[in-house]
């Protein structure tokens, strides 16, 4: 199906064609002349897209048929599009559908194939019409024209009339403004088409300006309403054309734009303080008009001078004209400072605005931040010229804190110098001020705290502090008993006094055994109930044990630090928490102490340290190592006397088994640990393989073990020459003692025992032969002497 129906379409759209063909061969062609009653053109201006539609006589002899054709000729001026689509176009209000034959475009020509429908509506000798709509993009000429010049002729024949008939279309110049409203400085741009090529273009009225149209009769200008009056904009080229046409009316009517002129302000000088006056300047409202006393506002209060009466308009420009306004402001007192809108409404309908800054007030503080009783100056600008600021009307945290009334001066400026309350609360104080006119402003300053002078600020518990304070209160002010606080306790004992300048009396205090250790807040509060605050940091002091492991009876180093020097910190050492011994740190707060560890002690029991002042050390642990023996010597060959030495047993406790390999070598006489846990013993070592055995003892069901490594006994000469026995004669060797000889037949004058690795010996054999012992060989190739190293 989707090969078959385009196939179909093509075959009928070809047969159509064939009966077209058919149908205009077969009749004849009248003589008559197509009669083109009228031709309208929309929009007719000059160079637009447009639509074309007319209203014909066809004379055709009986009526149209399927095929017949209508050729509509545009002038060559008109610009035509390459197609025309079927919906564009349509024959005594019936267009064409998407089967019909297509218009065709044929250069300047327009061809109609009518379809059923359409042919049998025109009717030979009768009125019919056509409409092509501006979406078939038939551009109009770009020179305006008149219709009685006959500049523009529209051609229209039929496949049967071929006698054309023609009728003449006026084109009209056209010409916009953009912006259409403004003041007289605003810039307008003035562009038009179809005007007379290459003449002078004169813009008037409404806005005025001059340039020249181009080639195609286009010009585009920029002017202003600088020169002109606002409302209808003319304009006229060289050749005497205008909007009205001329010495010719314009077929259509040439739309005629009107330029707006905006009324406009301005203020002299842009800003000023509240109370200043400033001057309005208005221009081109209404002529004739006045403007309302009432109607100068700004941020919608008036401001004028005038007393409630209105501005009548003068001329203020160069323009002659009655409407123009100049106007005396004040700046209201009670206005906020920042951008605000000046408006002018005029009693015609026009409104100006413009912008002016009201200076806001503003006050600064210098310094912005201290102590108490801090010398401040204080500075204001942008304030009322001549105002004054009463006494009081200066207020630190809502307190009076002027006592003398401030004066402005004629430029807005104050000043004034004054100390910061001595009871200013740590943190921002808001300051604010209000003149007599009710300008406010204000600022902050950031108070200190009254900070506790702490010497030292840090240490363990019985330190001895000195604490002092300033700006506190000086009307015979004291610390009473308990209200100097650390970490919350009351510290002090007896009262402190405050002189007249606020400076509390250095007070030394000893840090109490109750504070805890870390930061503590130290803090005072007087009789007028200021409070100064600081902070002393409790340290805790260190000990360090040296070694941390050993065996019981073991002697330890112990190094402490931070302490509080001298007698008045004695620190106490303790094992398990029995003491051990007491120590007094130097000036410096450190000592060194040594220690036996006790004969009960248990692996993983503490090593402490605490003084007098309440400090305590962060506690050390003390391992016990395990039994342990020692072995010497710890080889050697069997029957070496061994001393065998344990450390760490039971105190007086028996030795149990003593052994060797698998063999007990305990003495007859018992072994018993001293009072530390530790013996000697001593035995023979038995005839075991070489290598190495492992030595044991154990006391009170505990073992300690270490090894003994049995050495090979060296060989001797027999058993090492024992391969060549039935050919070795005799062996000779050097030693430090001098020569020695081994002689297999006299083993009484044979004083040479071994033989040792890396001697050489002289052997004497009754054949060759091969030495062969301990899987090695050596080779003795000559009868009688040989040396051989072994």
């Amino acid at each position: 199906m989707t090969k078959t129906f385009p196939t179909l379409v093509r075959l009928l759209v070809v047969l159509a064609m064939l009966v077209s063909l058919v149908a205009i061969t077969a009749m004849p062609a009248s003589a008559g002349t197509v009669v083109v009653n009228t031709v309208t053109v929309s929009p007719a201006t000059a160079g637009s897209v447009a639509g074309f539609s007319g209203n014909i006589t066809l004379p055709l002899q009986a009526n149209a048929v399927v095929g017949d054709t209508i050729t509509i000729t545009f002038p060559d001026e008109v610009t035509m599009p390459s197609t025309v689509g079927y919906q564009s176009v349509s024959i005594n209000g019936i267009a064409f559908a998407s089967s019909d034959a297509a218009p065709y475009v044929d250069g300047q020509k327009l061809i109609l194939t009518l379809n059923a429908t359409q042919a049998a509506n025109v009717v030979g000798g009768g009125a019919d019409g056509f409409v092509i709509s501006p979406a078939a993009g038939i551009k109009n000429p770009g020179i305006a024209k008149t219709a009685a010049s006959a500049a523009y002729l529209l051609t229209v024949v039929t496949s049967r009339d071929q006698t054309a008939g023609t009728k003449a279309f006026g084109i009209i110049p056209s010409y916009t403004i953009s912006a259409s409203s403004g003041d007289r400085n605003t810039q307008v741009t003035v562009s038009g088409k179809g005007w007379t090529p290459n003449s002078a273009i004169t813009i008037s009225n409404g806005l005025v300006g001059v340039g020249t149209a181009d080639a195609d009769g286009v010009f585009s200008l920029t002017t202003t309403a600088a020169t002109g009056s606002g409302g209808a904009v003319n304009c006229a080229d060289g050749a005497g054309q205008t909007q009205a046409g001329g010495a010719v009316s314009w077929d259509a009517t040439v739309t005629i734009p009107t330029y707006t002129l905006d009324a406009r302000v301005m203020t002299s000088p842009a800003s000023g303080n509240v109370g200043s006056t400033f001057y309005v300047l208005g221009y081109d409202f209404t002529s004739g008009g006045n403007v309302p006393s009432a109607s100068i506002t700004l941020a919608n209060t008036a401001v004028d001078a005038n007393g409630g009466a209105a501005y009548t308009f003068t001329t203020r420009d160069a323009f002659g004209i009655e409407d123009d306004i100049y106007v005396v402001a004040t700046v209201p007192d009670t206005m906020t400072g920042g951008v605000k809108t000046l408006s002018v409404t005029g009693n015609g309908t026009k409104v100006a605005t413009a912008t002016f800054t009201v200076n806001t007030p503003t006050m600064t503080l210098e310094p912005a931040s201290g102590a108490p009783n801090t010398m401040v100056t204080v500075r204001g600008s942008n304030f009322k010229a001549a105002d004054q600021i009463a006494i009081g009307g200066l207020t630190f945290a809502g307190a009076a804190w002027n006592t003398v009334a401030i004066t402005i001066d004629s430029s807005g400026n104050w000043i004034y110098s004054v100390q910061a309350p001595a009871t200013a609360v740590s943190g921002n104080n808001p300051i604010a001020v209000t003149t007599l006119v009710s300008t406010a402003a204000s600022a902050t300053f950031a108070a200190s705290a009254r900070t506790l002078t702490l010497n030292p600020a840090t240490g363990p518990k019985g330190t001895k502090v000195t604490v002092g304070a300033a700006n506190m209160d000086d009307t015979n002010g004291t610390v009473g008993v308990g209200s100097l606080t650390i970490g919350g306790a009351a510290w002090n004992t007896a009262v402190i006094t405050i002189d007249s300048q606020g400076n509390l009396s250095p007070t030394t205090l000893e840090v109490p055994s109750g504070a805890t250790v870390g930061a503590n807040t130290v803090a005072a509060v007087d009789s007028g109930s200021l409070t100064a605050s600081g902070t002393f940091t409790v340290t805790q002091p260190t000990v360090t044990v040296s070694p941390t492991t050993g065996y019981k009876g073991d002697t330890v180093t112990i190094t402490g630090a931070g302490w509080v020097p001298g007698s008045l910190g004695l620190v106490t050492i303790t094992f398990n928490t029995v003491t051990q011994l007491v120590t007094t740190p130097g000036t410096e707060g450190t000592f060194t102490a040594q220690m036996a560890i006790p004969v009960n002690a248990v692996s993983g029991q503490l090593i402490g340290a605490s003084d007098t002042k309440g400090n305590t050390a962060s506690s050390v642990a003390f391992l016990i190592d395990d039994p342990s023996l020692s072995i010497d010597p710890a080889s050697g060959p069997p029957g070496t006397i061994v001393t065998v030495t344990g450390q760490g047993f039971q105190p007086q406790s028996a030795v149990t088994a003593l052994t060797i390999g698998a063999g007990t070598v305990l003495p007859a006489t018992t072994v018993v640990t001293d009072t530390l846990g530790a013996f000697t013993s001593t035995f023979s070592v038995p005839g075991l393989a070489s290598g190495a055995q492992a030595v044991s003892a154990t006391v009170y069901s505990i073992s300690a073990s270490s090894f003994f490594t049995i050495a090979a006994a060296e060989a001797t000469v027999a058993t090492a020459l024992a391969s060549i026995s039935n050919e070795l004669v005799r062996v000779w060797s050097y030693t430090a003692d001098g020569w020695k000889m081994y002689d297999p037949s006299d083993p009484i004058g044979s004083d040479l025992g071994s033989l040792s690795d890396g001697k050489g010996y002289w052997v004497k054999v009754t054949a060759t032969t091969t030495v062969v012992y301990l899987g090695k060989s050596r080779t003795l190739d000559i009868v009688g002497w040989n040396l051989m190293g072994w």
